[in-house]
């Protein structure tokens, strides 16, 4: 288990890496779908790597995210907005293949 935690928290820090040193600046992360909307422990883990760049979140506001719509986690102070955001992914995937078989 713990393994696998690791490799899910590894994979998005070395993309967000390499986008953020493309770019230079960092106005907001989002947390959606999946580990990124239902895990709070996860994005702490995530955001906690990231304390360098001014990445802030409050704790009492990320562990109440869970299932509670879109969310503002970040703490005050943070230079960067930490957001959790809700998907429907259901609903994209019948949207897309509606729009798909249209098209055929």
């Amino acid at each position: 288990m713990r393994c696998r935690r690791e490799l899910r928290q590894n994979r998005p820090r070395t993309k967000f890496r390499a986008k953020q040193t493309k770019f230079d600046l960092l106005y907001a992360i989002t947390f959606t779908a999946g580990i990124g909307e239902n895990d709070w422990s996860i994005r702490k883990a995530f955001c906690d790597c990231f304390e360098w760049l001014g990445v802030r979140i409050d704790n009492n506001k990320n562990r109440e995210a869970v299932g509670n719509g879109p969310q503002v986690i970040s703490a005050a102070g943070s230079s960067v907005t930490v957001m959790v955001i809700p998907t429907d992914e259901e609903y994209m995937i019948a949207h897309d293949v509606e729009r798909l078989t249209k098209n055929n």
